[in-house]
Formats: structure tokens, sequence, C-alpha cells
């Protein structure tokens, strides 16, 4: 049951749980009637959405580094939930699931797509291949989603029919939400394009509705991996007779045809926030002749490091930036916690021990197998100083010695 509550709802989330027995027998009519009469009741079609800066650093006067977070009530989140299940399945049981997208899939994960992702490119540099890695980024992806293309999309491509797909367009038209800014309500307006980010469903109706990426990436004979909405695309590059150019210039041409694709989707390619590097070893780097990549009438430069799913990755793949990063701001958290250590007792420690730093170090780390070993001493270094906070050891913090 989810935690939050919506302005919209009648009773808040912590009396649905502390009544849920008695509550059930009515929730249950009301999801089953839904899914019946192929009907979405319009007092749950509304949503509060508060926009949300996507990072602290960001500027916040400009409009582009917000998130708009939808706030749904409690009984939409959960009959979509019980939909967002059975669609799940019946993808599952179908084979339906485009292929290498990790989101909302069993046993796959952020981690599981980084792990593909990077064997591919270690057993290229095993070969002395160089791989040619392209993040594209999408702005404002959830939100301008053509609901008539995603019901026919839904139809078409993923067997979902009759009484299923009636509900899907009950549930996605005739919306409204109320921009809600520091307690000042805006008039309710229409939701004519978009899924709601913070529904249940959005997420997963987004990747049946980008499903045409793979097939693109696939034709061009270019490897690629899903997230949601983070996209990634690799090829191995062959410096021999010049054919690192006509590679590049493959995938160049994979990208172009995906940025069209998702123009007449109402989707847009954001070329500024789109990452570029290439994986090898110094030497294959060097003789490599190019420093961009062209994506449609974007030139984007070679980086040096991208952050790939929430992992900093470096052209030699010594993951030396991620375990800086994770160093980096473990530090800072443990400097603050330790200034408070004495006022909280060992057991809140311990949950702002593990929650700010100890999930830093635990995030994917699987692709930290095969590290050196002074990145190893290092992330030591920092479990070693979690643990003195966390028992009140006699410590004395100090930046310079880490």
């Amino acid at each position: 049951m989810p935690n939050k509550s919506c302005v919209l709802d009648k009773i808040p989330a912590w009396l649905f749980k502390e009544a849920h027995k008695e509550l059930a027998p009515s929730l249950a009519d009301i999801i089953k009637s839904s899914l019946a009469n192929h009907d979405f009741p319009s007092s749950l079609k509304q949503a509060y959405v508060t926009p949300l800066i996507k990072k602290a650093s960001l500027d916040k006067e400009e409009m582009k580094n917000y998130r708009s977070v939808s706030n749904i009530p409690i009984i939409s989140k959960l009959i979509e939930k019980i939909v967002s299940s059975r669609i799940l399945q019946h993808l599952a049981f179908n084979n339906l699931h485009t292929n290498f997208q990790s989101a909302y899939k069993k046993h796959h994960s952020t981690e599981s797509a980084l792990l593909r992702v990077a064997n591919d490119i270690l057993r290229y540099i095993d070969n002395k291949k160089p791989v040619l890695l392209i993040l594209l980024d999408l702005s404002a992806a959830f939100d301008t989603i053509d609901h008539d293309i995603l019901l026919a999309r839904a139809h078409s491509r993923f067997g979902i029919d009759g009484k299923a797909l009636y509900w899907l367009h009950a549930h996605l038209k005739d919306r409204t939400q109320t921009v809600s800014i520091d307690n000042n309500k805006a008039t309710p307006s229409p939701l004519k394009y978009g899924v709601p980010q913070g529904s249940v469903l959005g997420p997963l109706l987004f990747t049946m509705y980008t499903a045409p990426v793979a097939d693109i990436a696939e034709r061009h004979g270019v490897n690629y991996h899903l997230y949601a909405d983070d996209t990634q695309l690799n090829v191995p590059l062959d410096n021999t007779l010049g054919t690192a150019s006509y590679q590049k210039e493959s995938i160049e041409k994979c990208v172009a045809e995906i940025a069209d694709k998702m123009n007449s989707n109402k989707l847009k390619l954001n070329s500024d926030k789109t990452d570029v590097i290439v994986f090898g070893t110094n030497k294959a780097l060097k003789d490599l002749n190019f420093n961009c990549v062209q994506i449609k009438s974007s030139s984007v430069p070679v980086s040096s490091s991208v952050k790939n799913l929430g992992c900093y990755l470096d052209a030699n793949f010594t993951m030396s930036c991620q375990i800086n990063s994770i160093c980096q701001q473990s530090y800072y958290h443990l400097k603050n916690i330790g200034m408070i250590r004495s006022y909280i007792n060992k057991d809140t420690a311990q949950l702002l021990v593990s929650s700010l730093v100890m999930s830093r170090i635990d995030y994917c780390n699987s692709l930290l197998t095969g590290v050196s070993l002074n990145s190893t001493i290092k992330l030591q270094r920092v479990q070693n100083q979690a643990a003195r906070i966390w028992r009140r050891d006699d410590w004395e913090f100090s930046g310079a010695e880490h």
C-alpha cells in the first residue's frame, strides 16, 4: 500500500493501513467494477502536480530543471498496481518484453542492465577493440506521450485488446491536473498528452511506447540496452583499414533514425544532455581519429567519463571515477553524522550510516569486481570510518587522510 497521501484522498494513507481489513471488501468491489466495466472513475483521474528540482545545484529559475511529479489518489494507485501486474504477466507469458529492456522485469534492475553493458564493453576491450557508447537523453519524456499512438501500439505490438484496451483508454483519456507551488493552486487543466510521473502504470506504459527503439537498433546491428527512459547504444570499433569511421557512421545513422522515430511519436531527443564515450586501452584510444559524434545537426563531444544509471564510467573502465565519487560523498555524510553522533543513539547512527554511506558502496557494487588494490583500500577506509563513527570509537575526521 502506498505511504504517501494525496490531498484528493478522503482517507489518509495511514488510516488505509490501519483499517485495511475493514476496507478490503469495499476496495475489492471498486477495483472489480473498474476492471469489469472497463471504466476508470473520473475522480481518480485527477492529479496534483508539484514541480521538483532535479538537482539541488541546478538553477531554480530555469523551468527545464524541474520534474513534474504527480500526486494521485491512493485508490488509483491500487487499481494501477493490479493492472500493471496483469500486463507484466501477459508480456512475460507471451514473451513480448522488449529484448534488453531491464525496467519492470522480474530479476532485472539497473545493476543487471549495467552488468550486461559492462560485459559487452570488457569483452571487446579484451579483444583489443575500443567501444563507442552513446547515452541518449529525452526531454520531458513522460509528458509528451501521445495517447492514441500508445493505445495503438499496446494493441498491435503487445496484443492488448478487448476490455483491457478499453480500460487503458478510459484510464488515459479525460485526465486533469492541478499545479501546486508553495500551497498556491492553479486551476485544473486537461492532460491531453503524457502519463503521470508518480503513477504506478505510467513507467510501464512508457517502456511500451518506446519499444520501436529496440527495433531500429537491431536493424542497424547496434548493441543496445534500455532501462525505462534511459537508452544506451554501443558498437565495437576496428581501426584497421579505416573501418572505425564506418562503424561510427553506422551508429550515427541509427541514432538519426531513432531521433526521427521519436519526433514522429512526439518525443524529443536532447542532444545537449546526450553523452558519448569511447572505452579502450590508452593505446587503442590514441589510435582513433575522432573526438565527437554527429547526432542529427548536433555534434556531441566524446567525454572521458559518463554517468550511466547512477554509476560513473571512465574511458579505461577502471571504475576509478565511480569509486572517487563514492568516497567523496561518503566522507561528506560521515563528517556530518560525526558532528551529531553524541546526540543520537546507536540505532539512529546505524540507520544514517546505512542509508547515506553503505547504500552508496552497495549500489551496483558487482561492477567493482577486479578493481585495483588501491581502489579497494579507498573503499575499505570509508567502511572503517563508518564503523568507528557508529561505535563512537575515538576518531578525528581528516579529509587529508583520505
